[in-house]
């Protein structure tokens, strides 16, 4: 524990005041309330979604307190296919010393803890070798809805090949996390809307999104791309 204990080391936190309220509502939503399987944490692009993963597993795993989350039952994936979205995540939890936050990902050639959407299989096949680590397993999905939909890679892995049906999550307590910039969009994985609990990122002070590029005129709607 002590050796990851950087906080305020220096005088600066690891993460915005924004972040950790976020993610310590997660943790309260999942861990507190047994009728709560799915949560969607909804943010605008830019506002410090990957951060909020990354104190949510600080919180659940090195803090070693009561919401502790054992290493092995978390799975952090995409609905993406990029493999930048991967190269980026395992470099952010790499501490100075070259180990990592996150031990789990020492092993990741065996346990393929982080996948994107074109690995994630590998994950499901040694989840399926290994059950033990199904019971209160979390399931962290950053912008899953390229993926999610009805007979696309997510759905089909989760209930086809671990036989994750709606009733069987519940008896396991699994919990999905899912983080999205486009809460618009149905995320249909198992139709959980009756044990769904959302969660808005607030944006930080100096926040400036698309609606602040569009109103200051550095973006804008262009009907004449013909051609292009």
């Amino acid at each position: 524990k002590n050796k990851y204990d950087k906080h305020n080391r220096g005088g600066r936190d690891l993460w915005f005041d924004t972040s950790n309220s976020a993610a310590n509502e997660i943790i309260d939503s999942i861990k507190g309330d047994n009728d709560i399987n799915y949560v969607t944490l909804v943010a605008e692009p830019g506002s410090g979604k990957t951060m909020v993963v990354h104190c949510l597993i600080y919180n659940m795993y090195i803090l070693e307190n009561d919401i502790t989350t054992a290493p092995t039952n978390i799975t952090l994936t995409t609905g993406m296919s990029d493999k930048e979205w991967f190269d980026q995540v395992i470099n952010n939890f790499k501490l100075r010393d070259g180990d990592y936050l996150w031990n789990e990902i020492n092993k990741i050639s065996d346990n393929h803890c982080i996948t994107h959407r074109s690995t994630f299989p590998k994950r499901i096949n040694y989840l399926k070798n290994n059950k033990q680590f199904l019971h209160d397993h979390i399931f962290i999905i950053d912008e899953s809805h390229f993926a999610d939909g009805v007979g696309m890679t997510i759905h089909k892995e989760l209930e086809e090949k671990l036989g994750l049906t709606k009733e069987r999550i519940v008896q396991y307590n699994i919990k999905f996390i899912y983080v999205s910039a486009t809460p618009d969009v149905n995320l249909a994985v198992m139709d959980r809307n009756d044990r769904h609990y959302k969660i808005r990122l607030e944006n930080g002070e100096n926040y400036k999104g698309f609606e602040h590029y569009y109103e200051t005129d550095r973006i804008h709607n262009d009907e004449g791309l013909d051609g292009i």
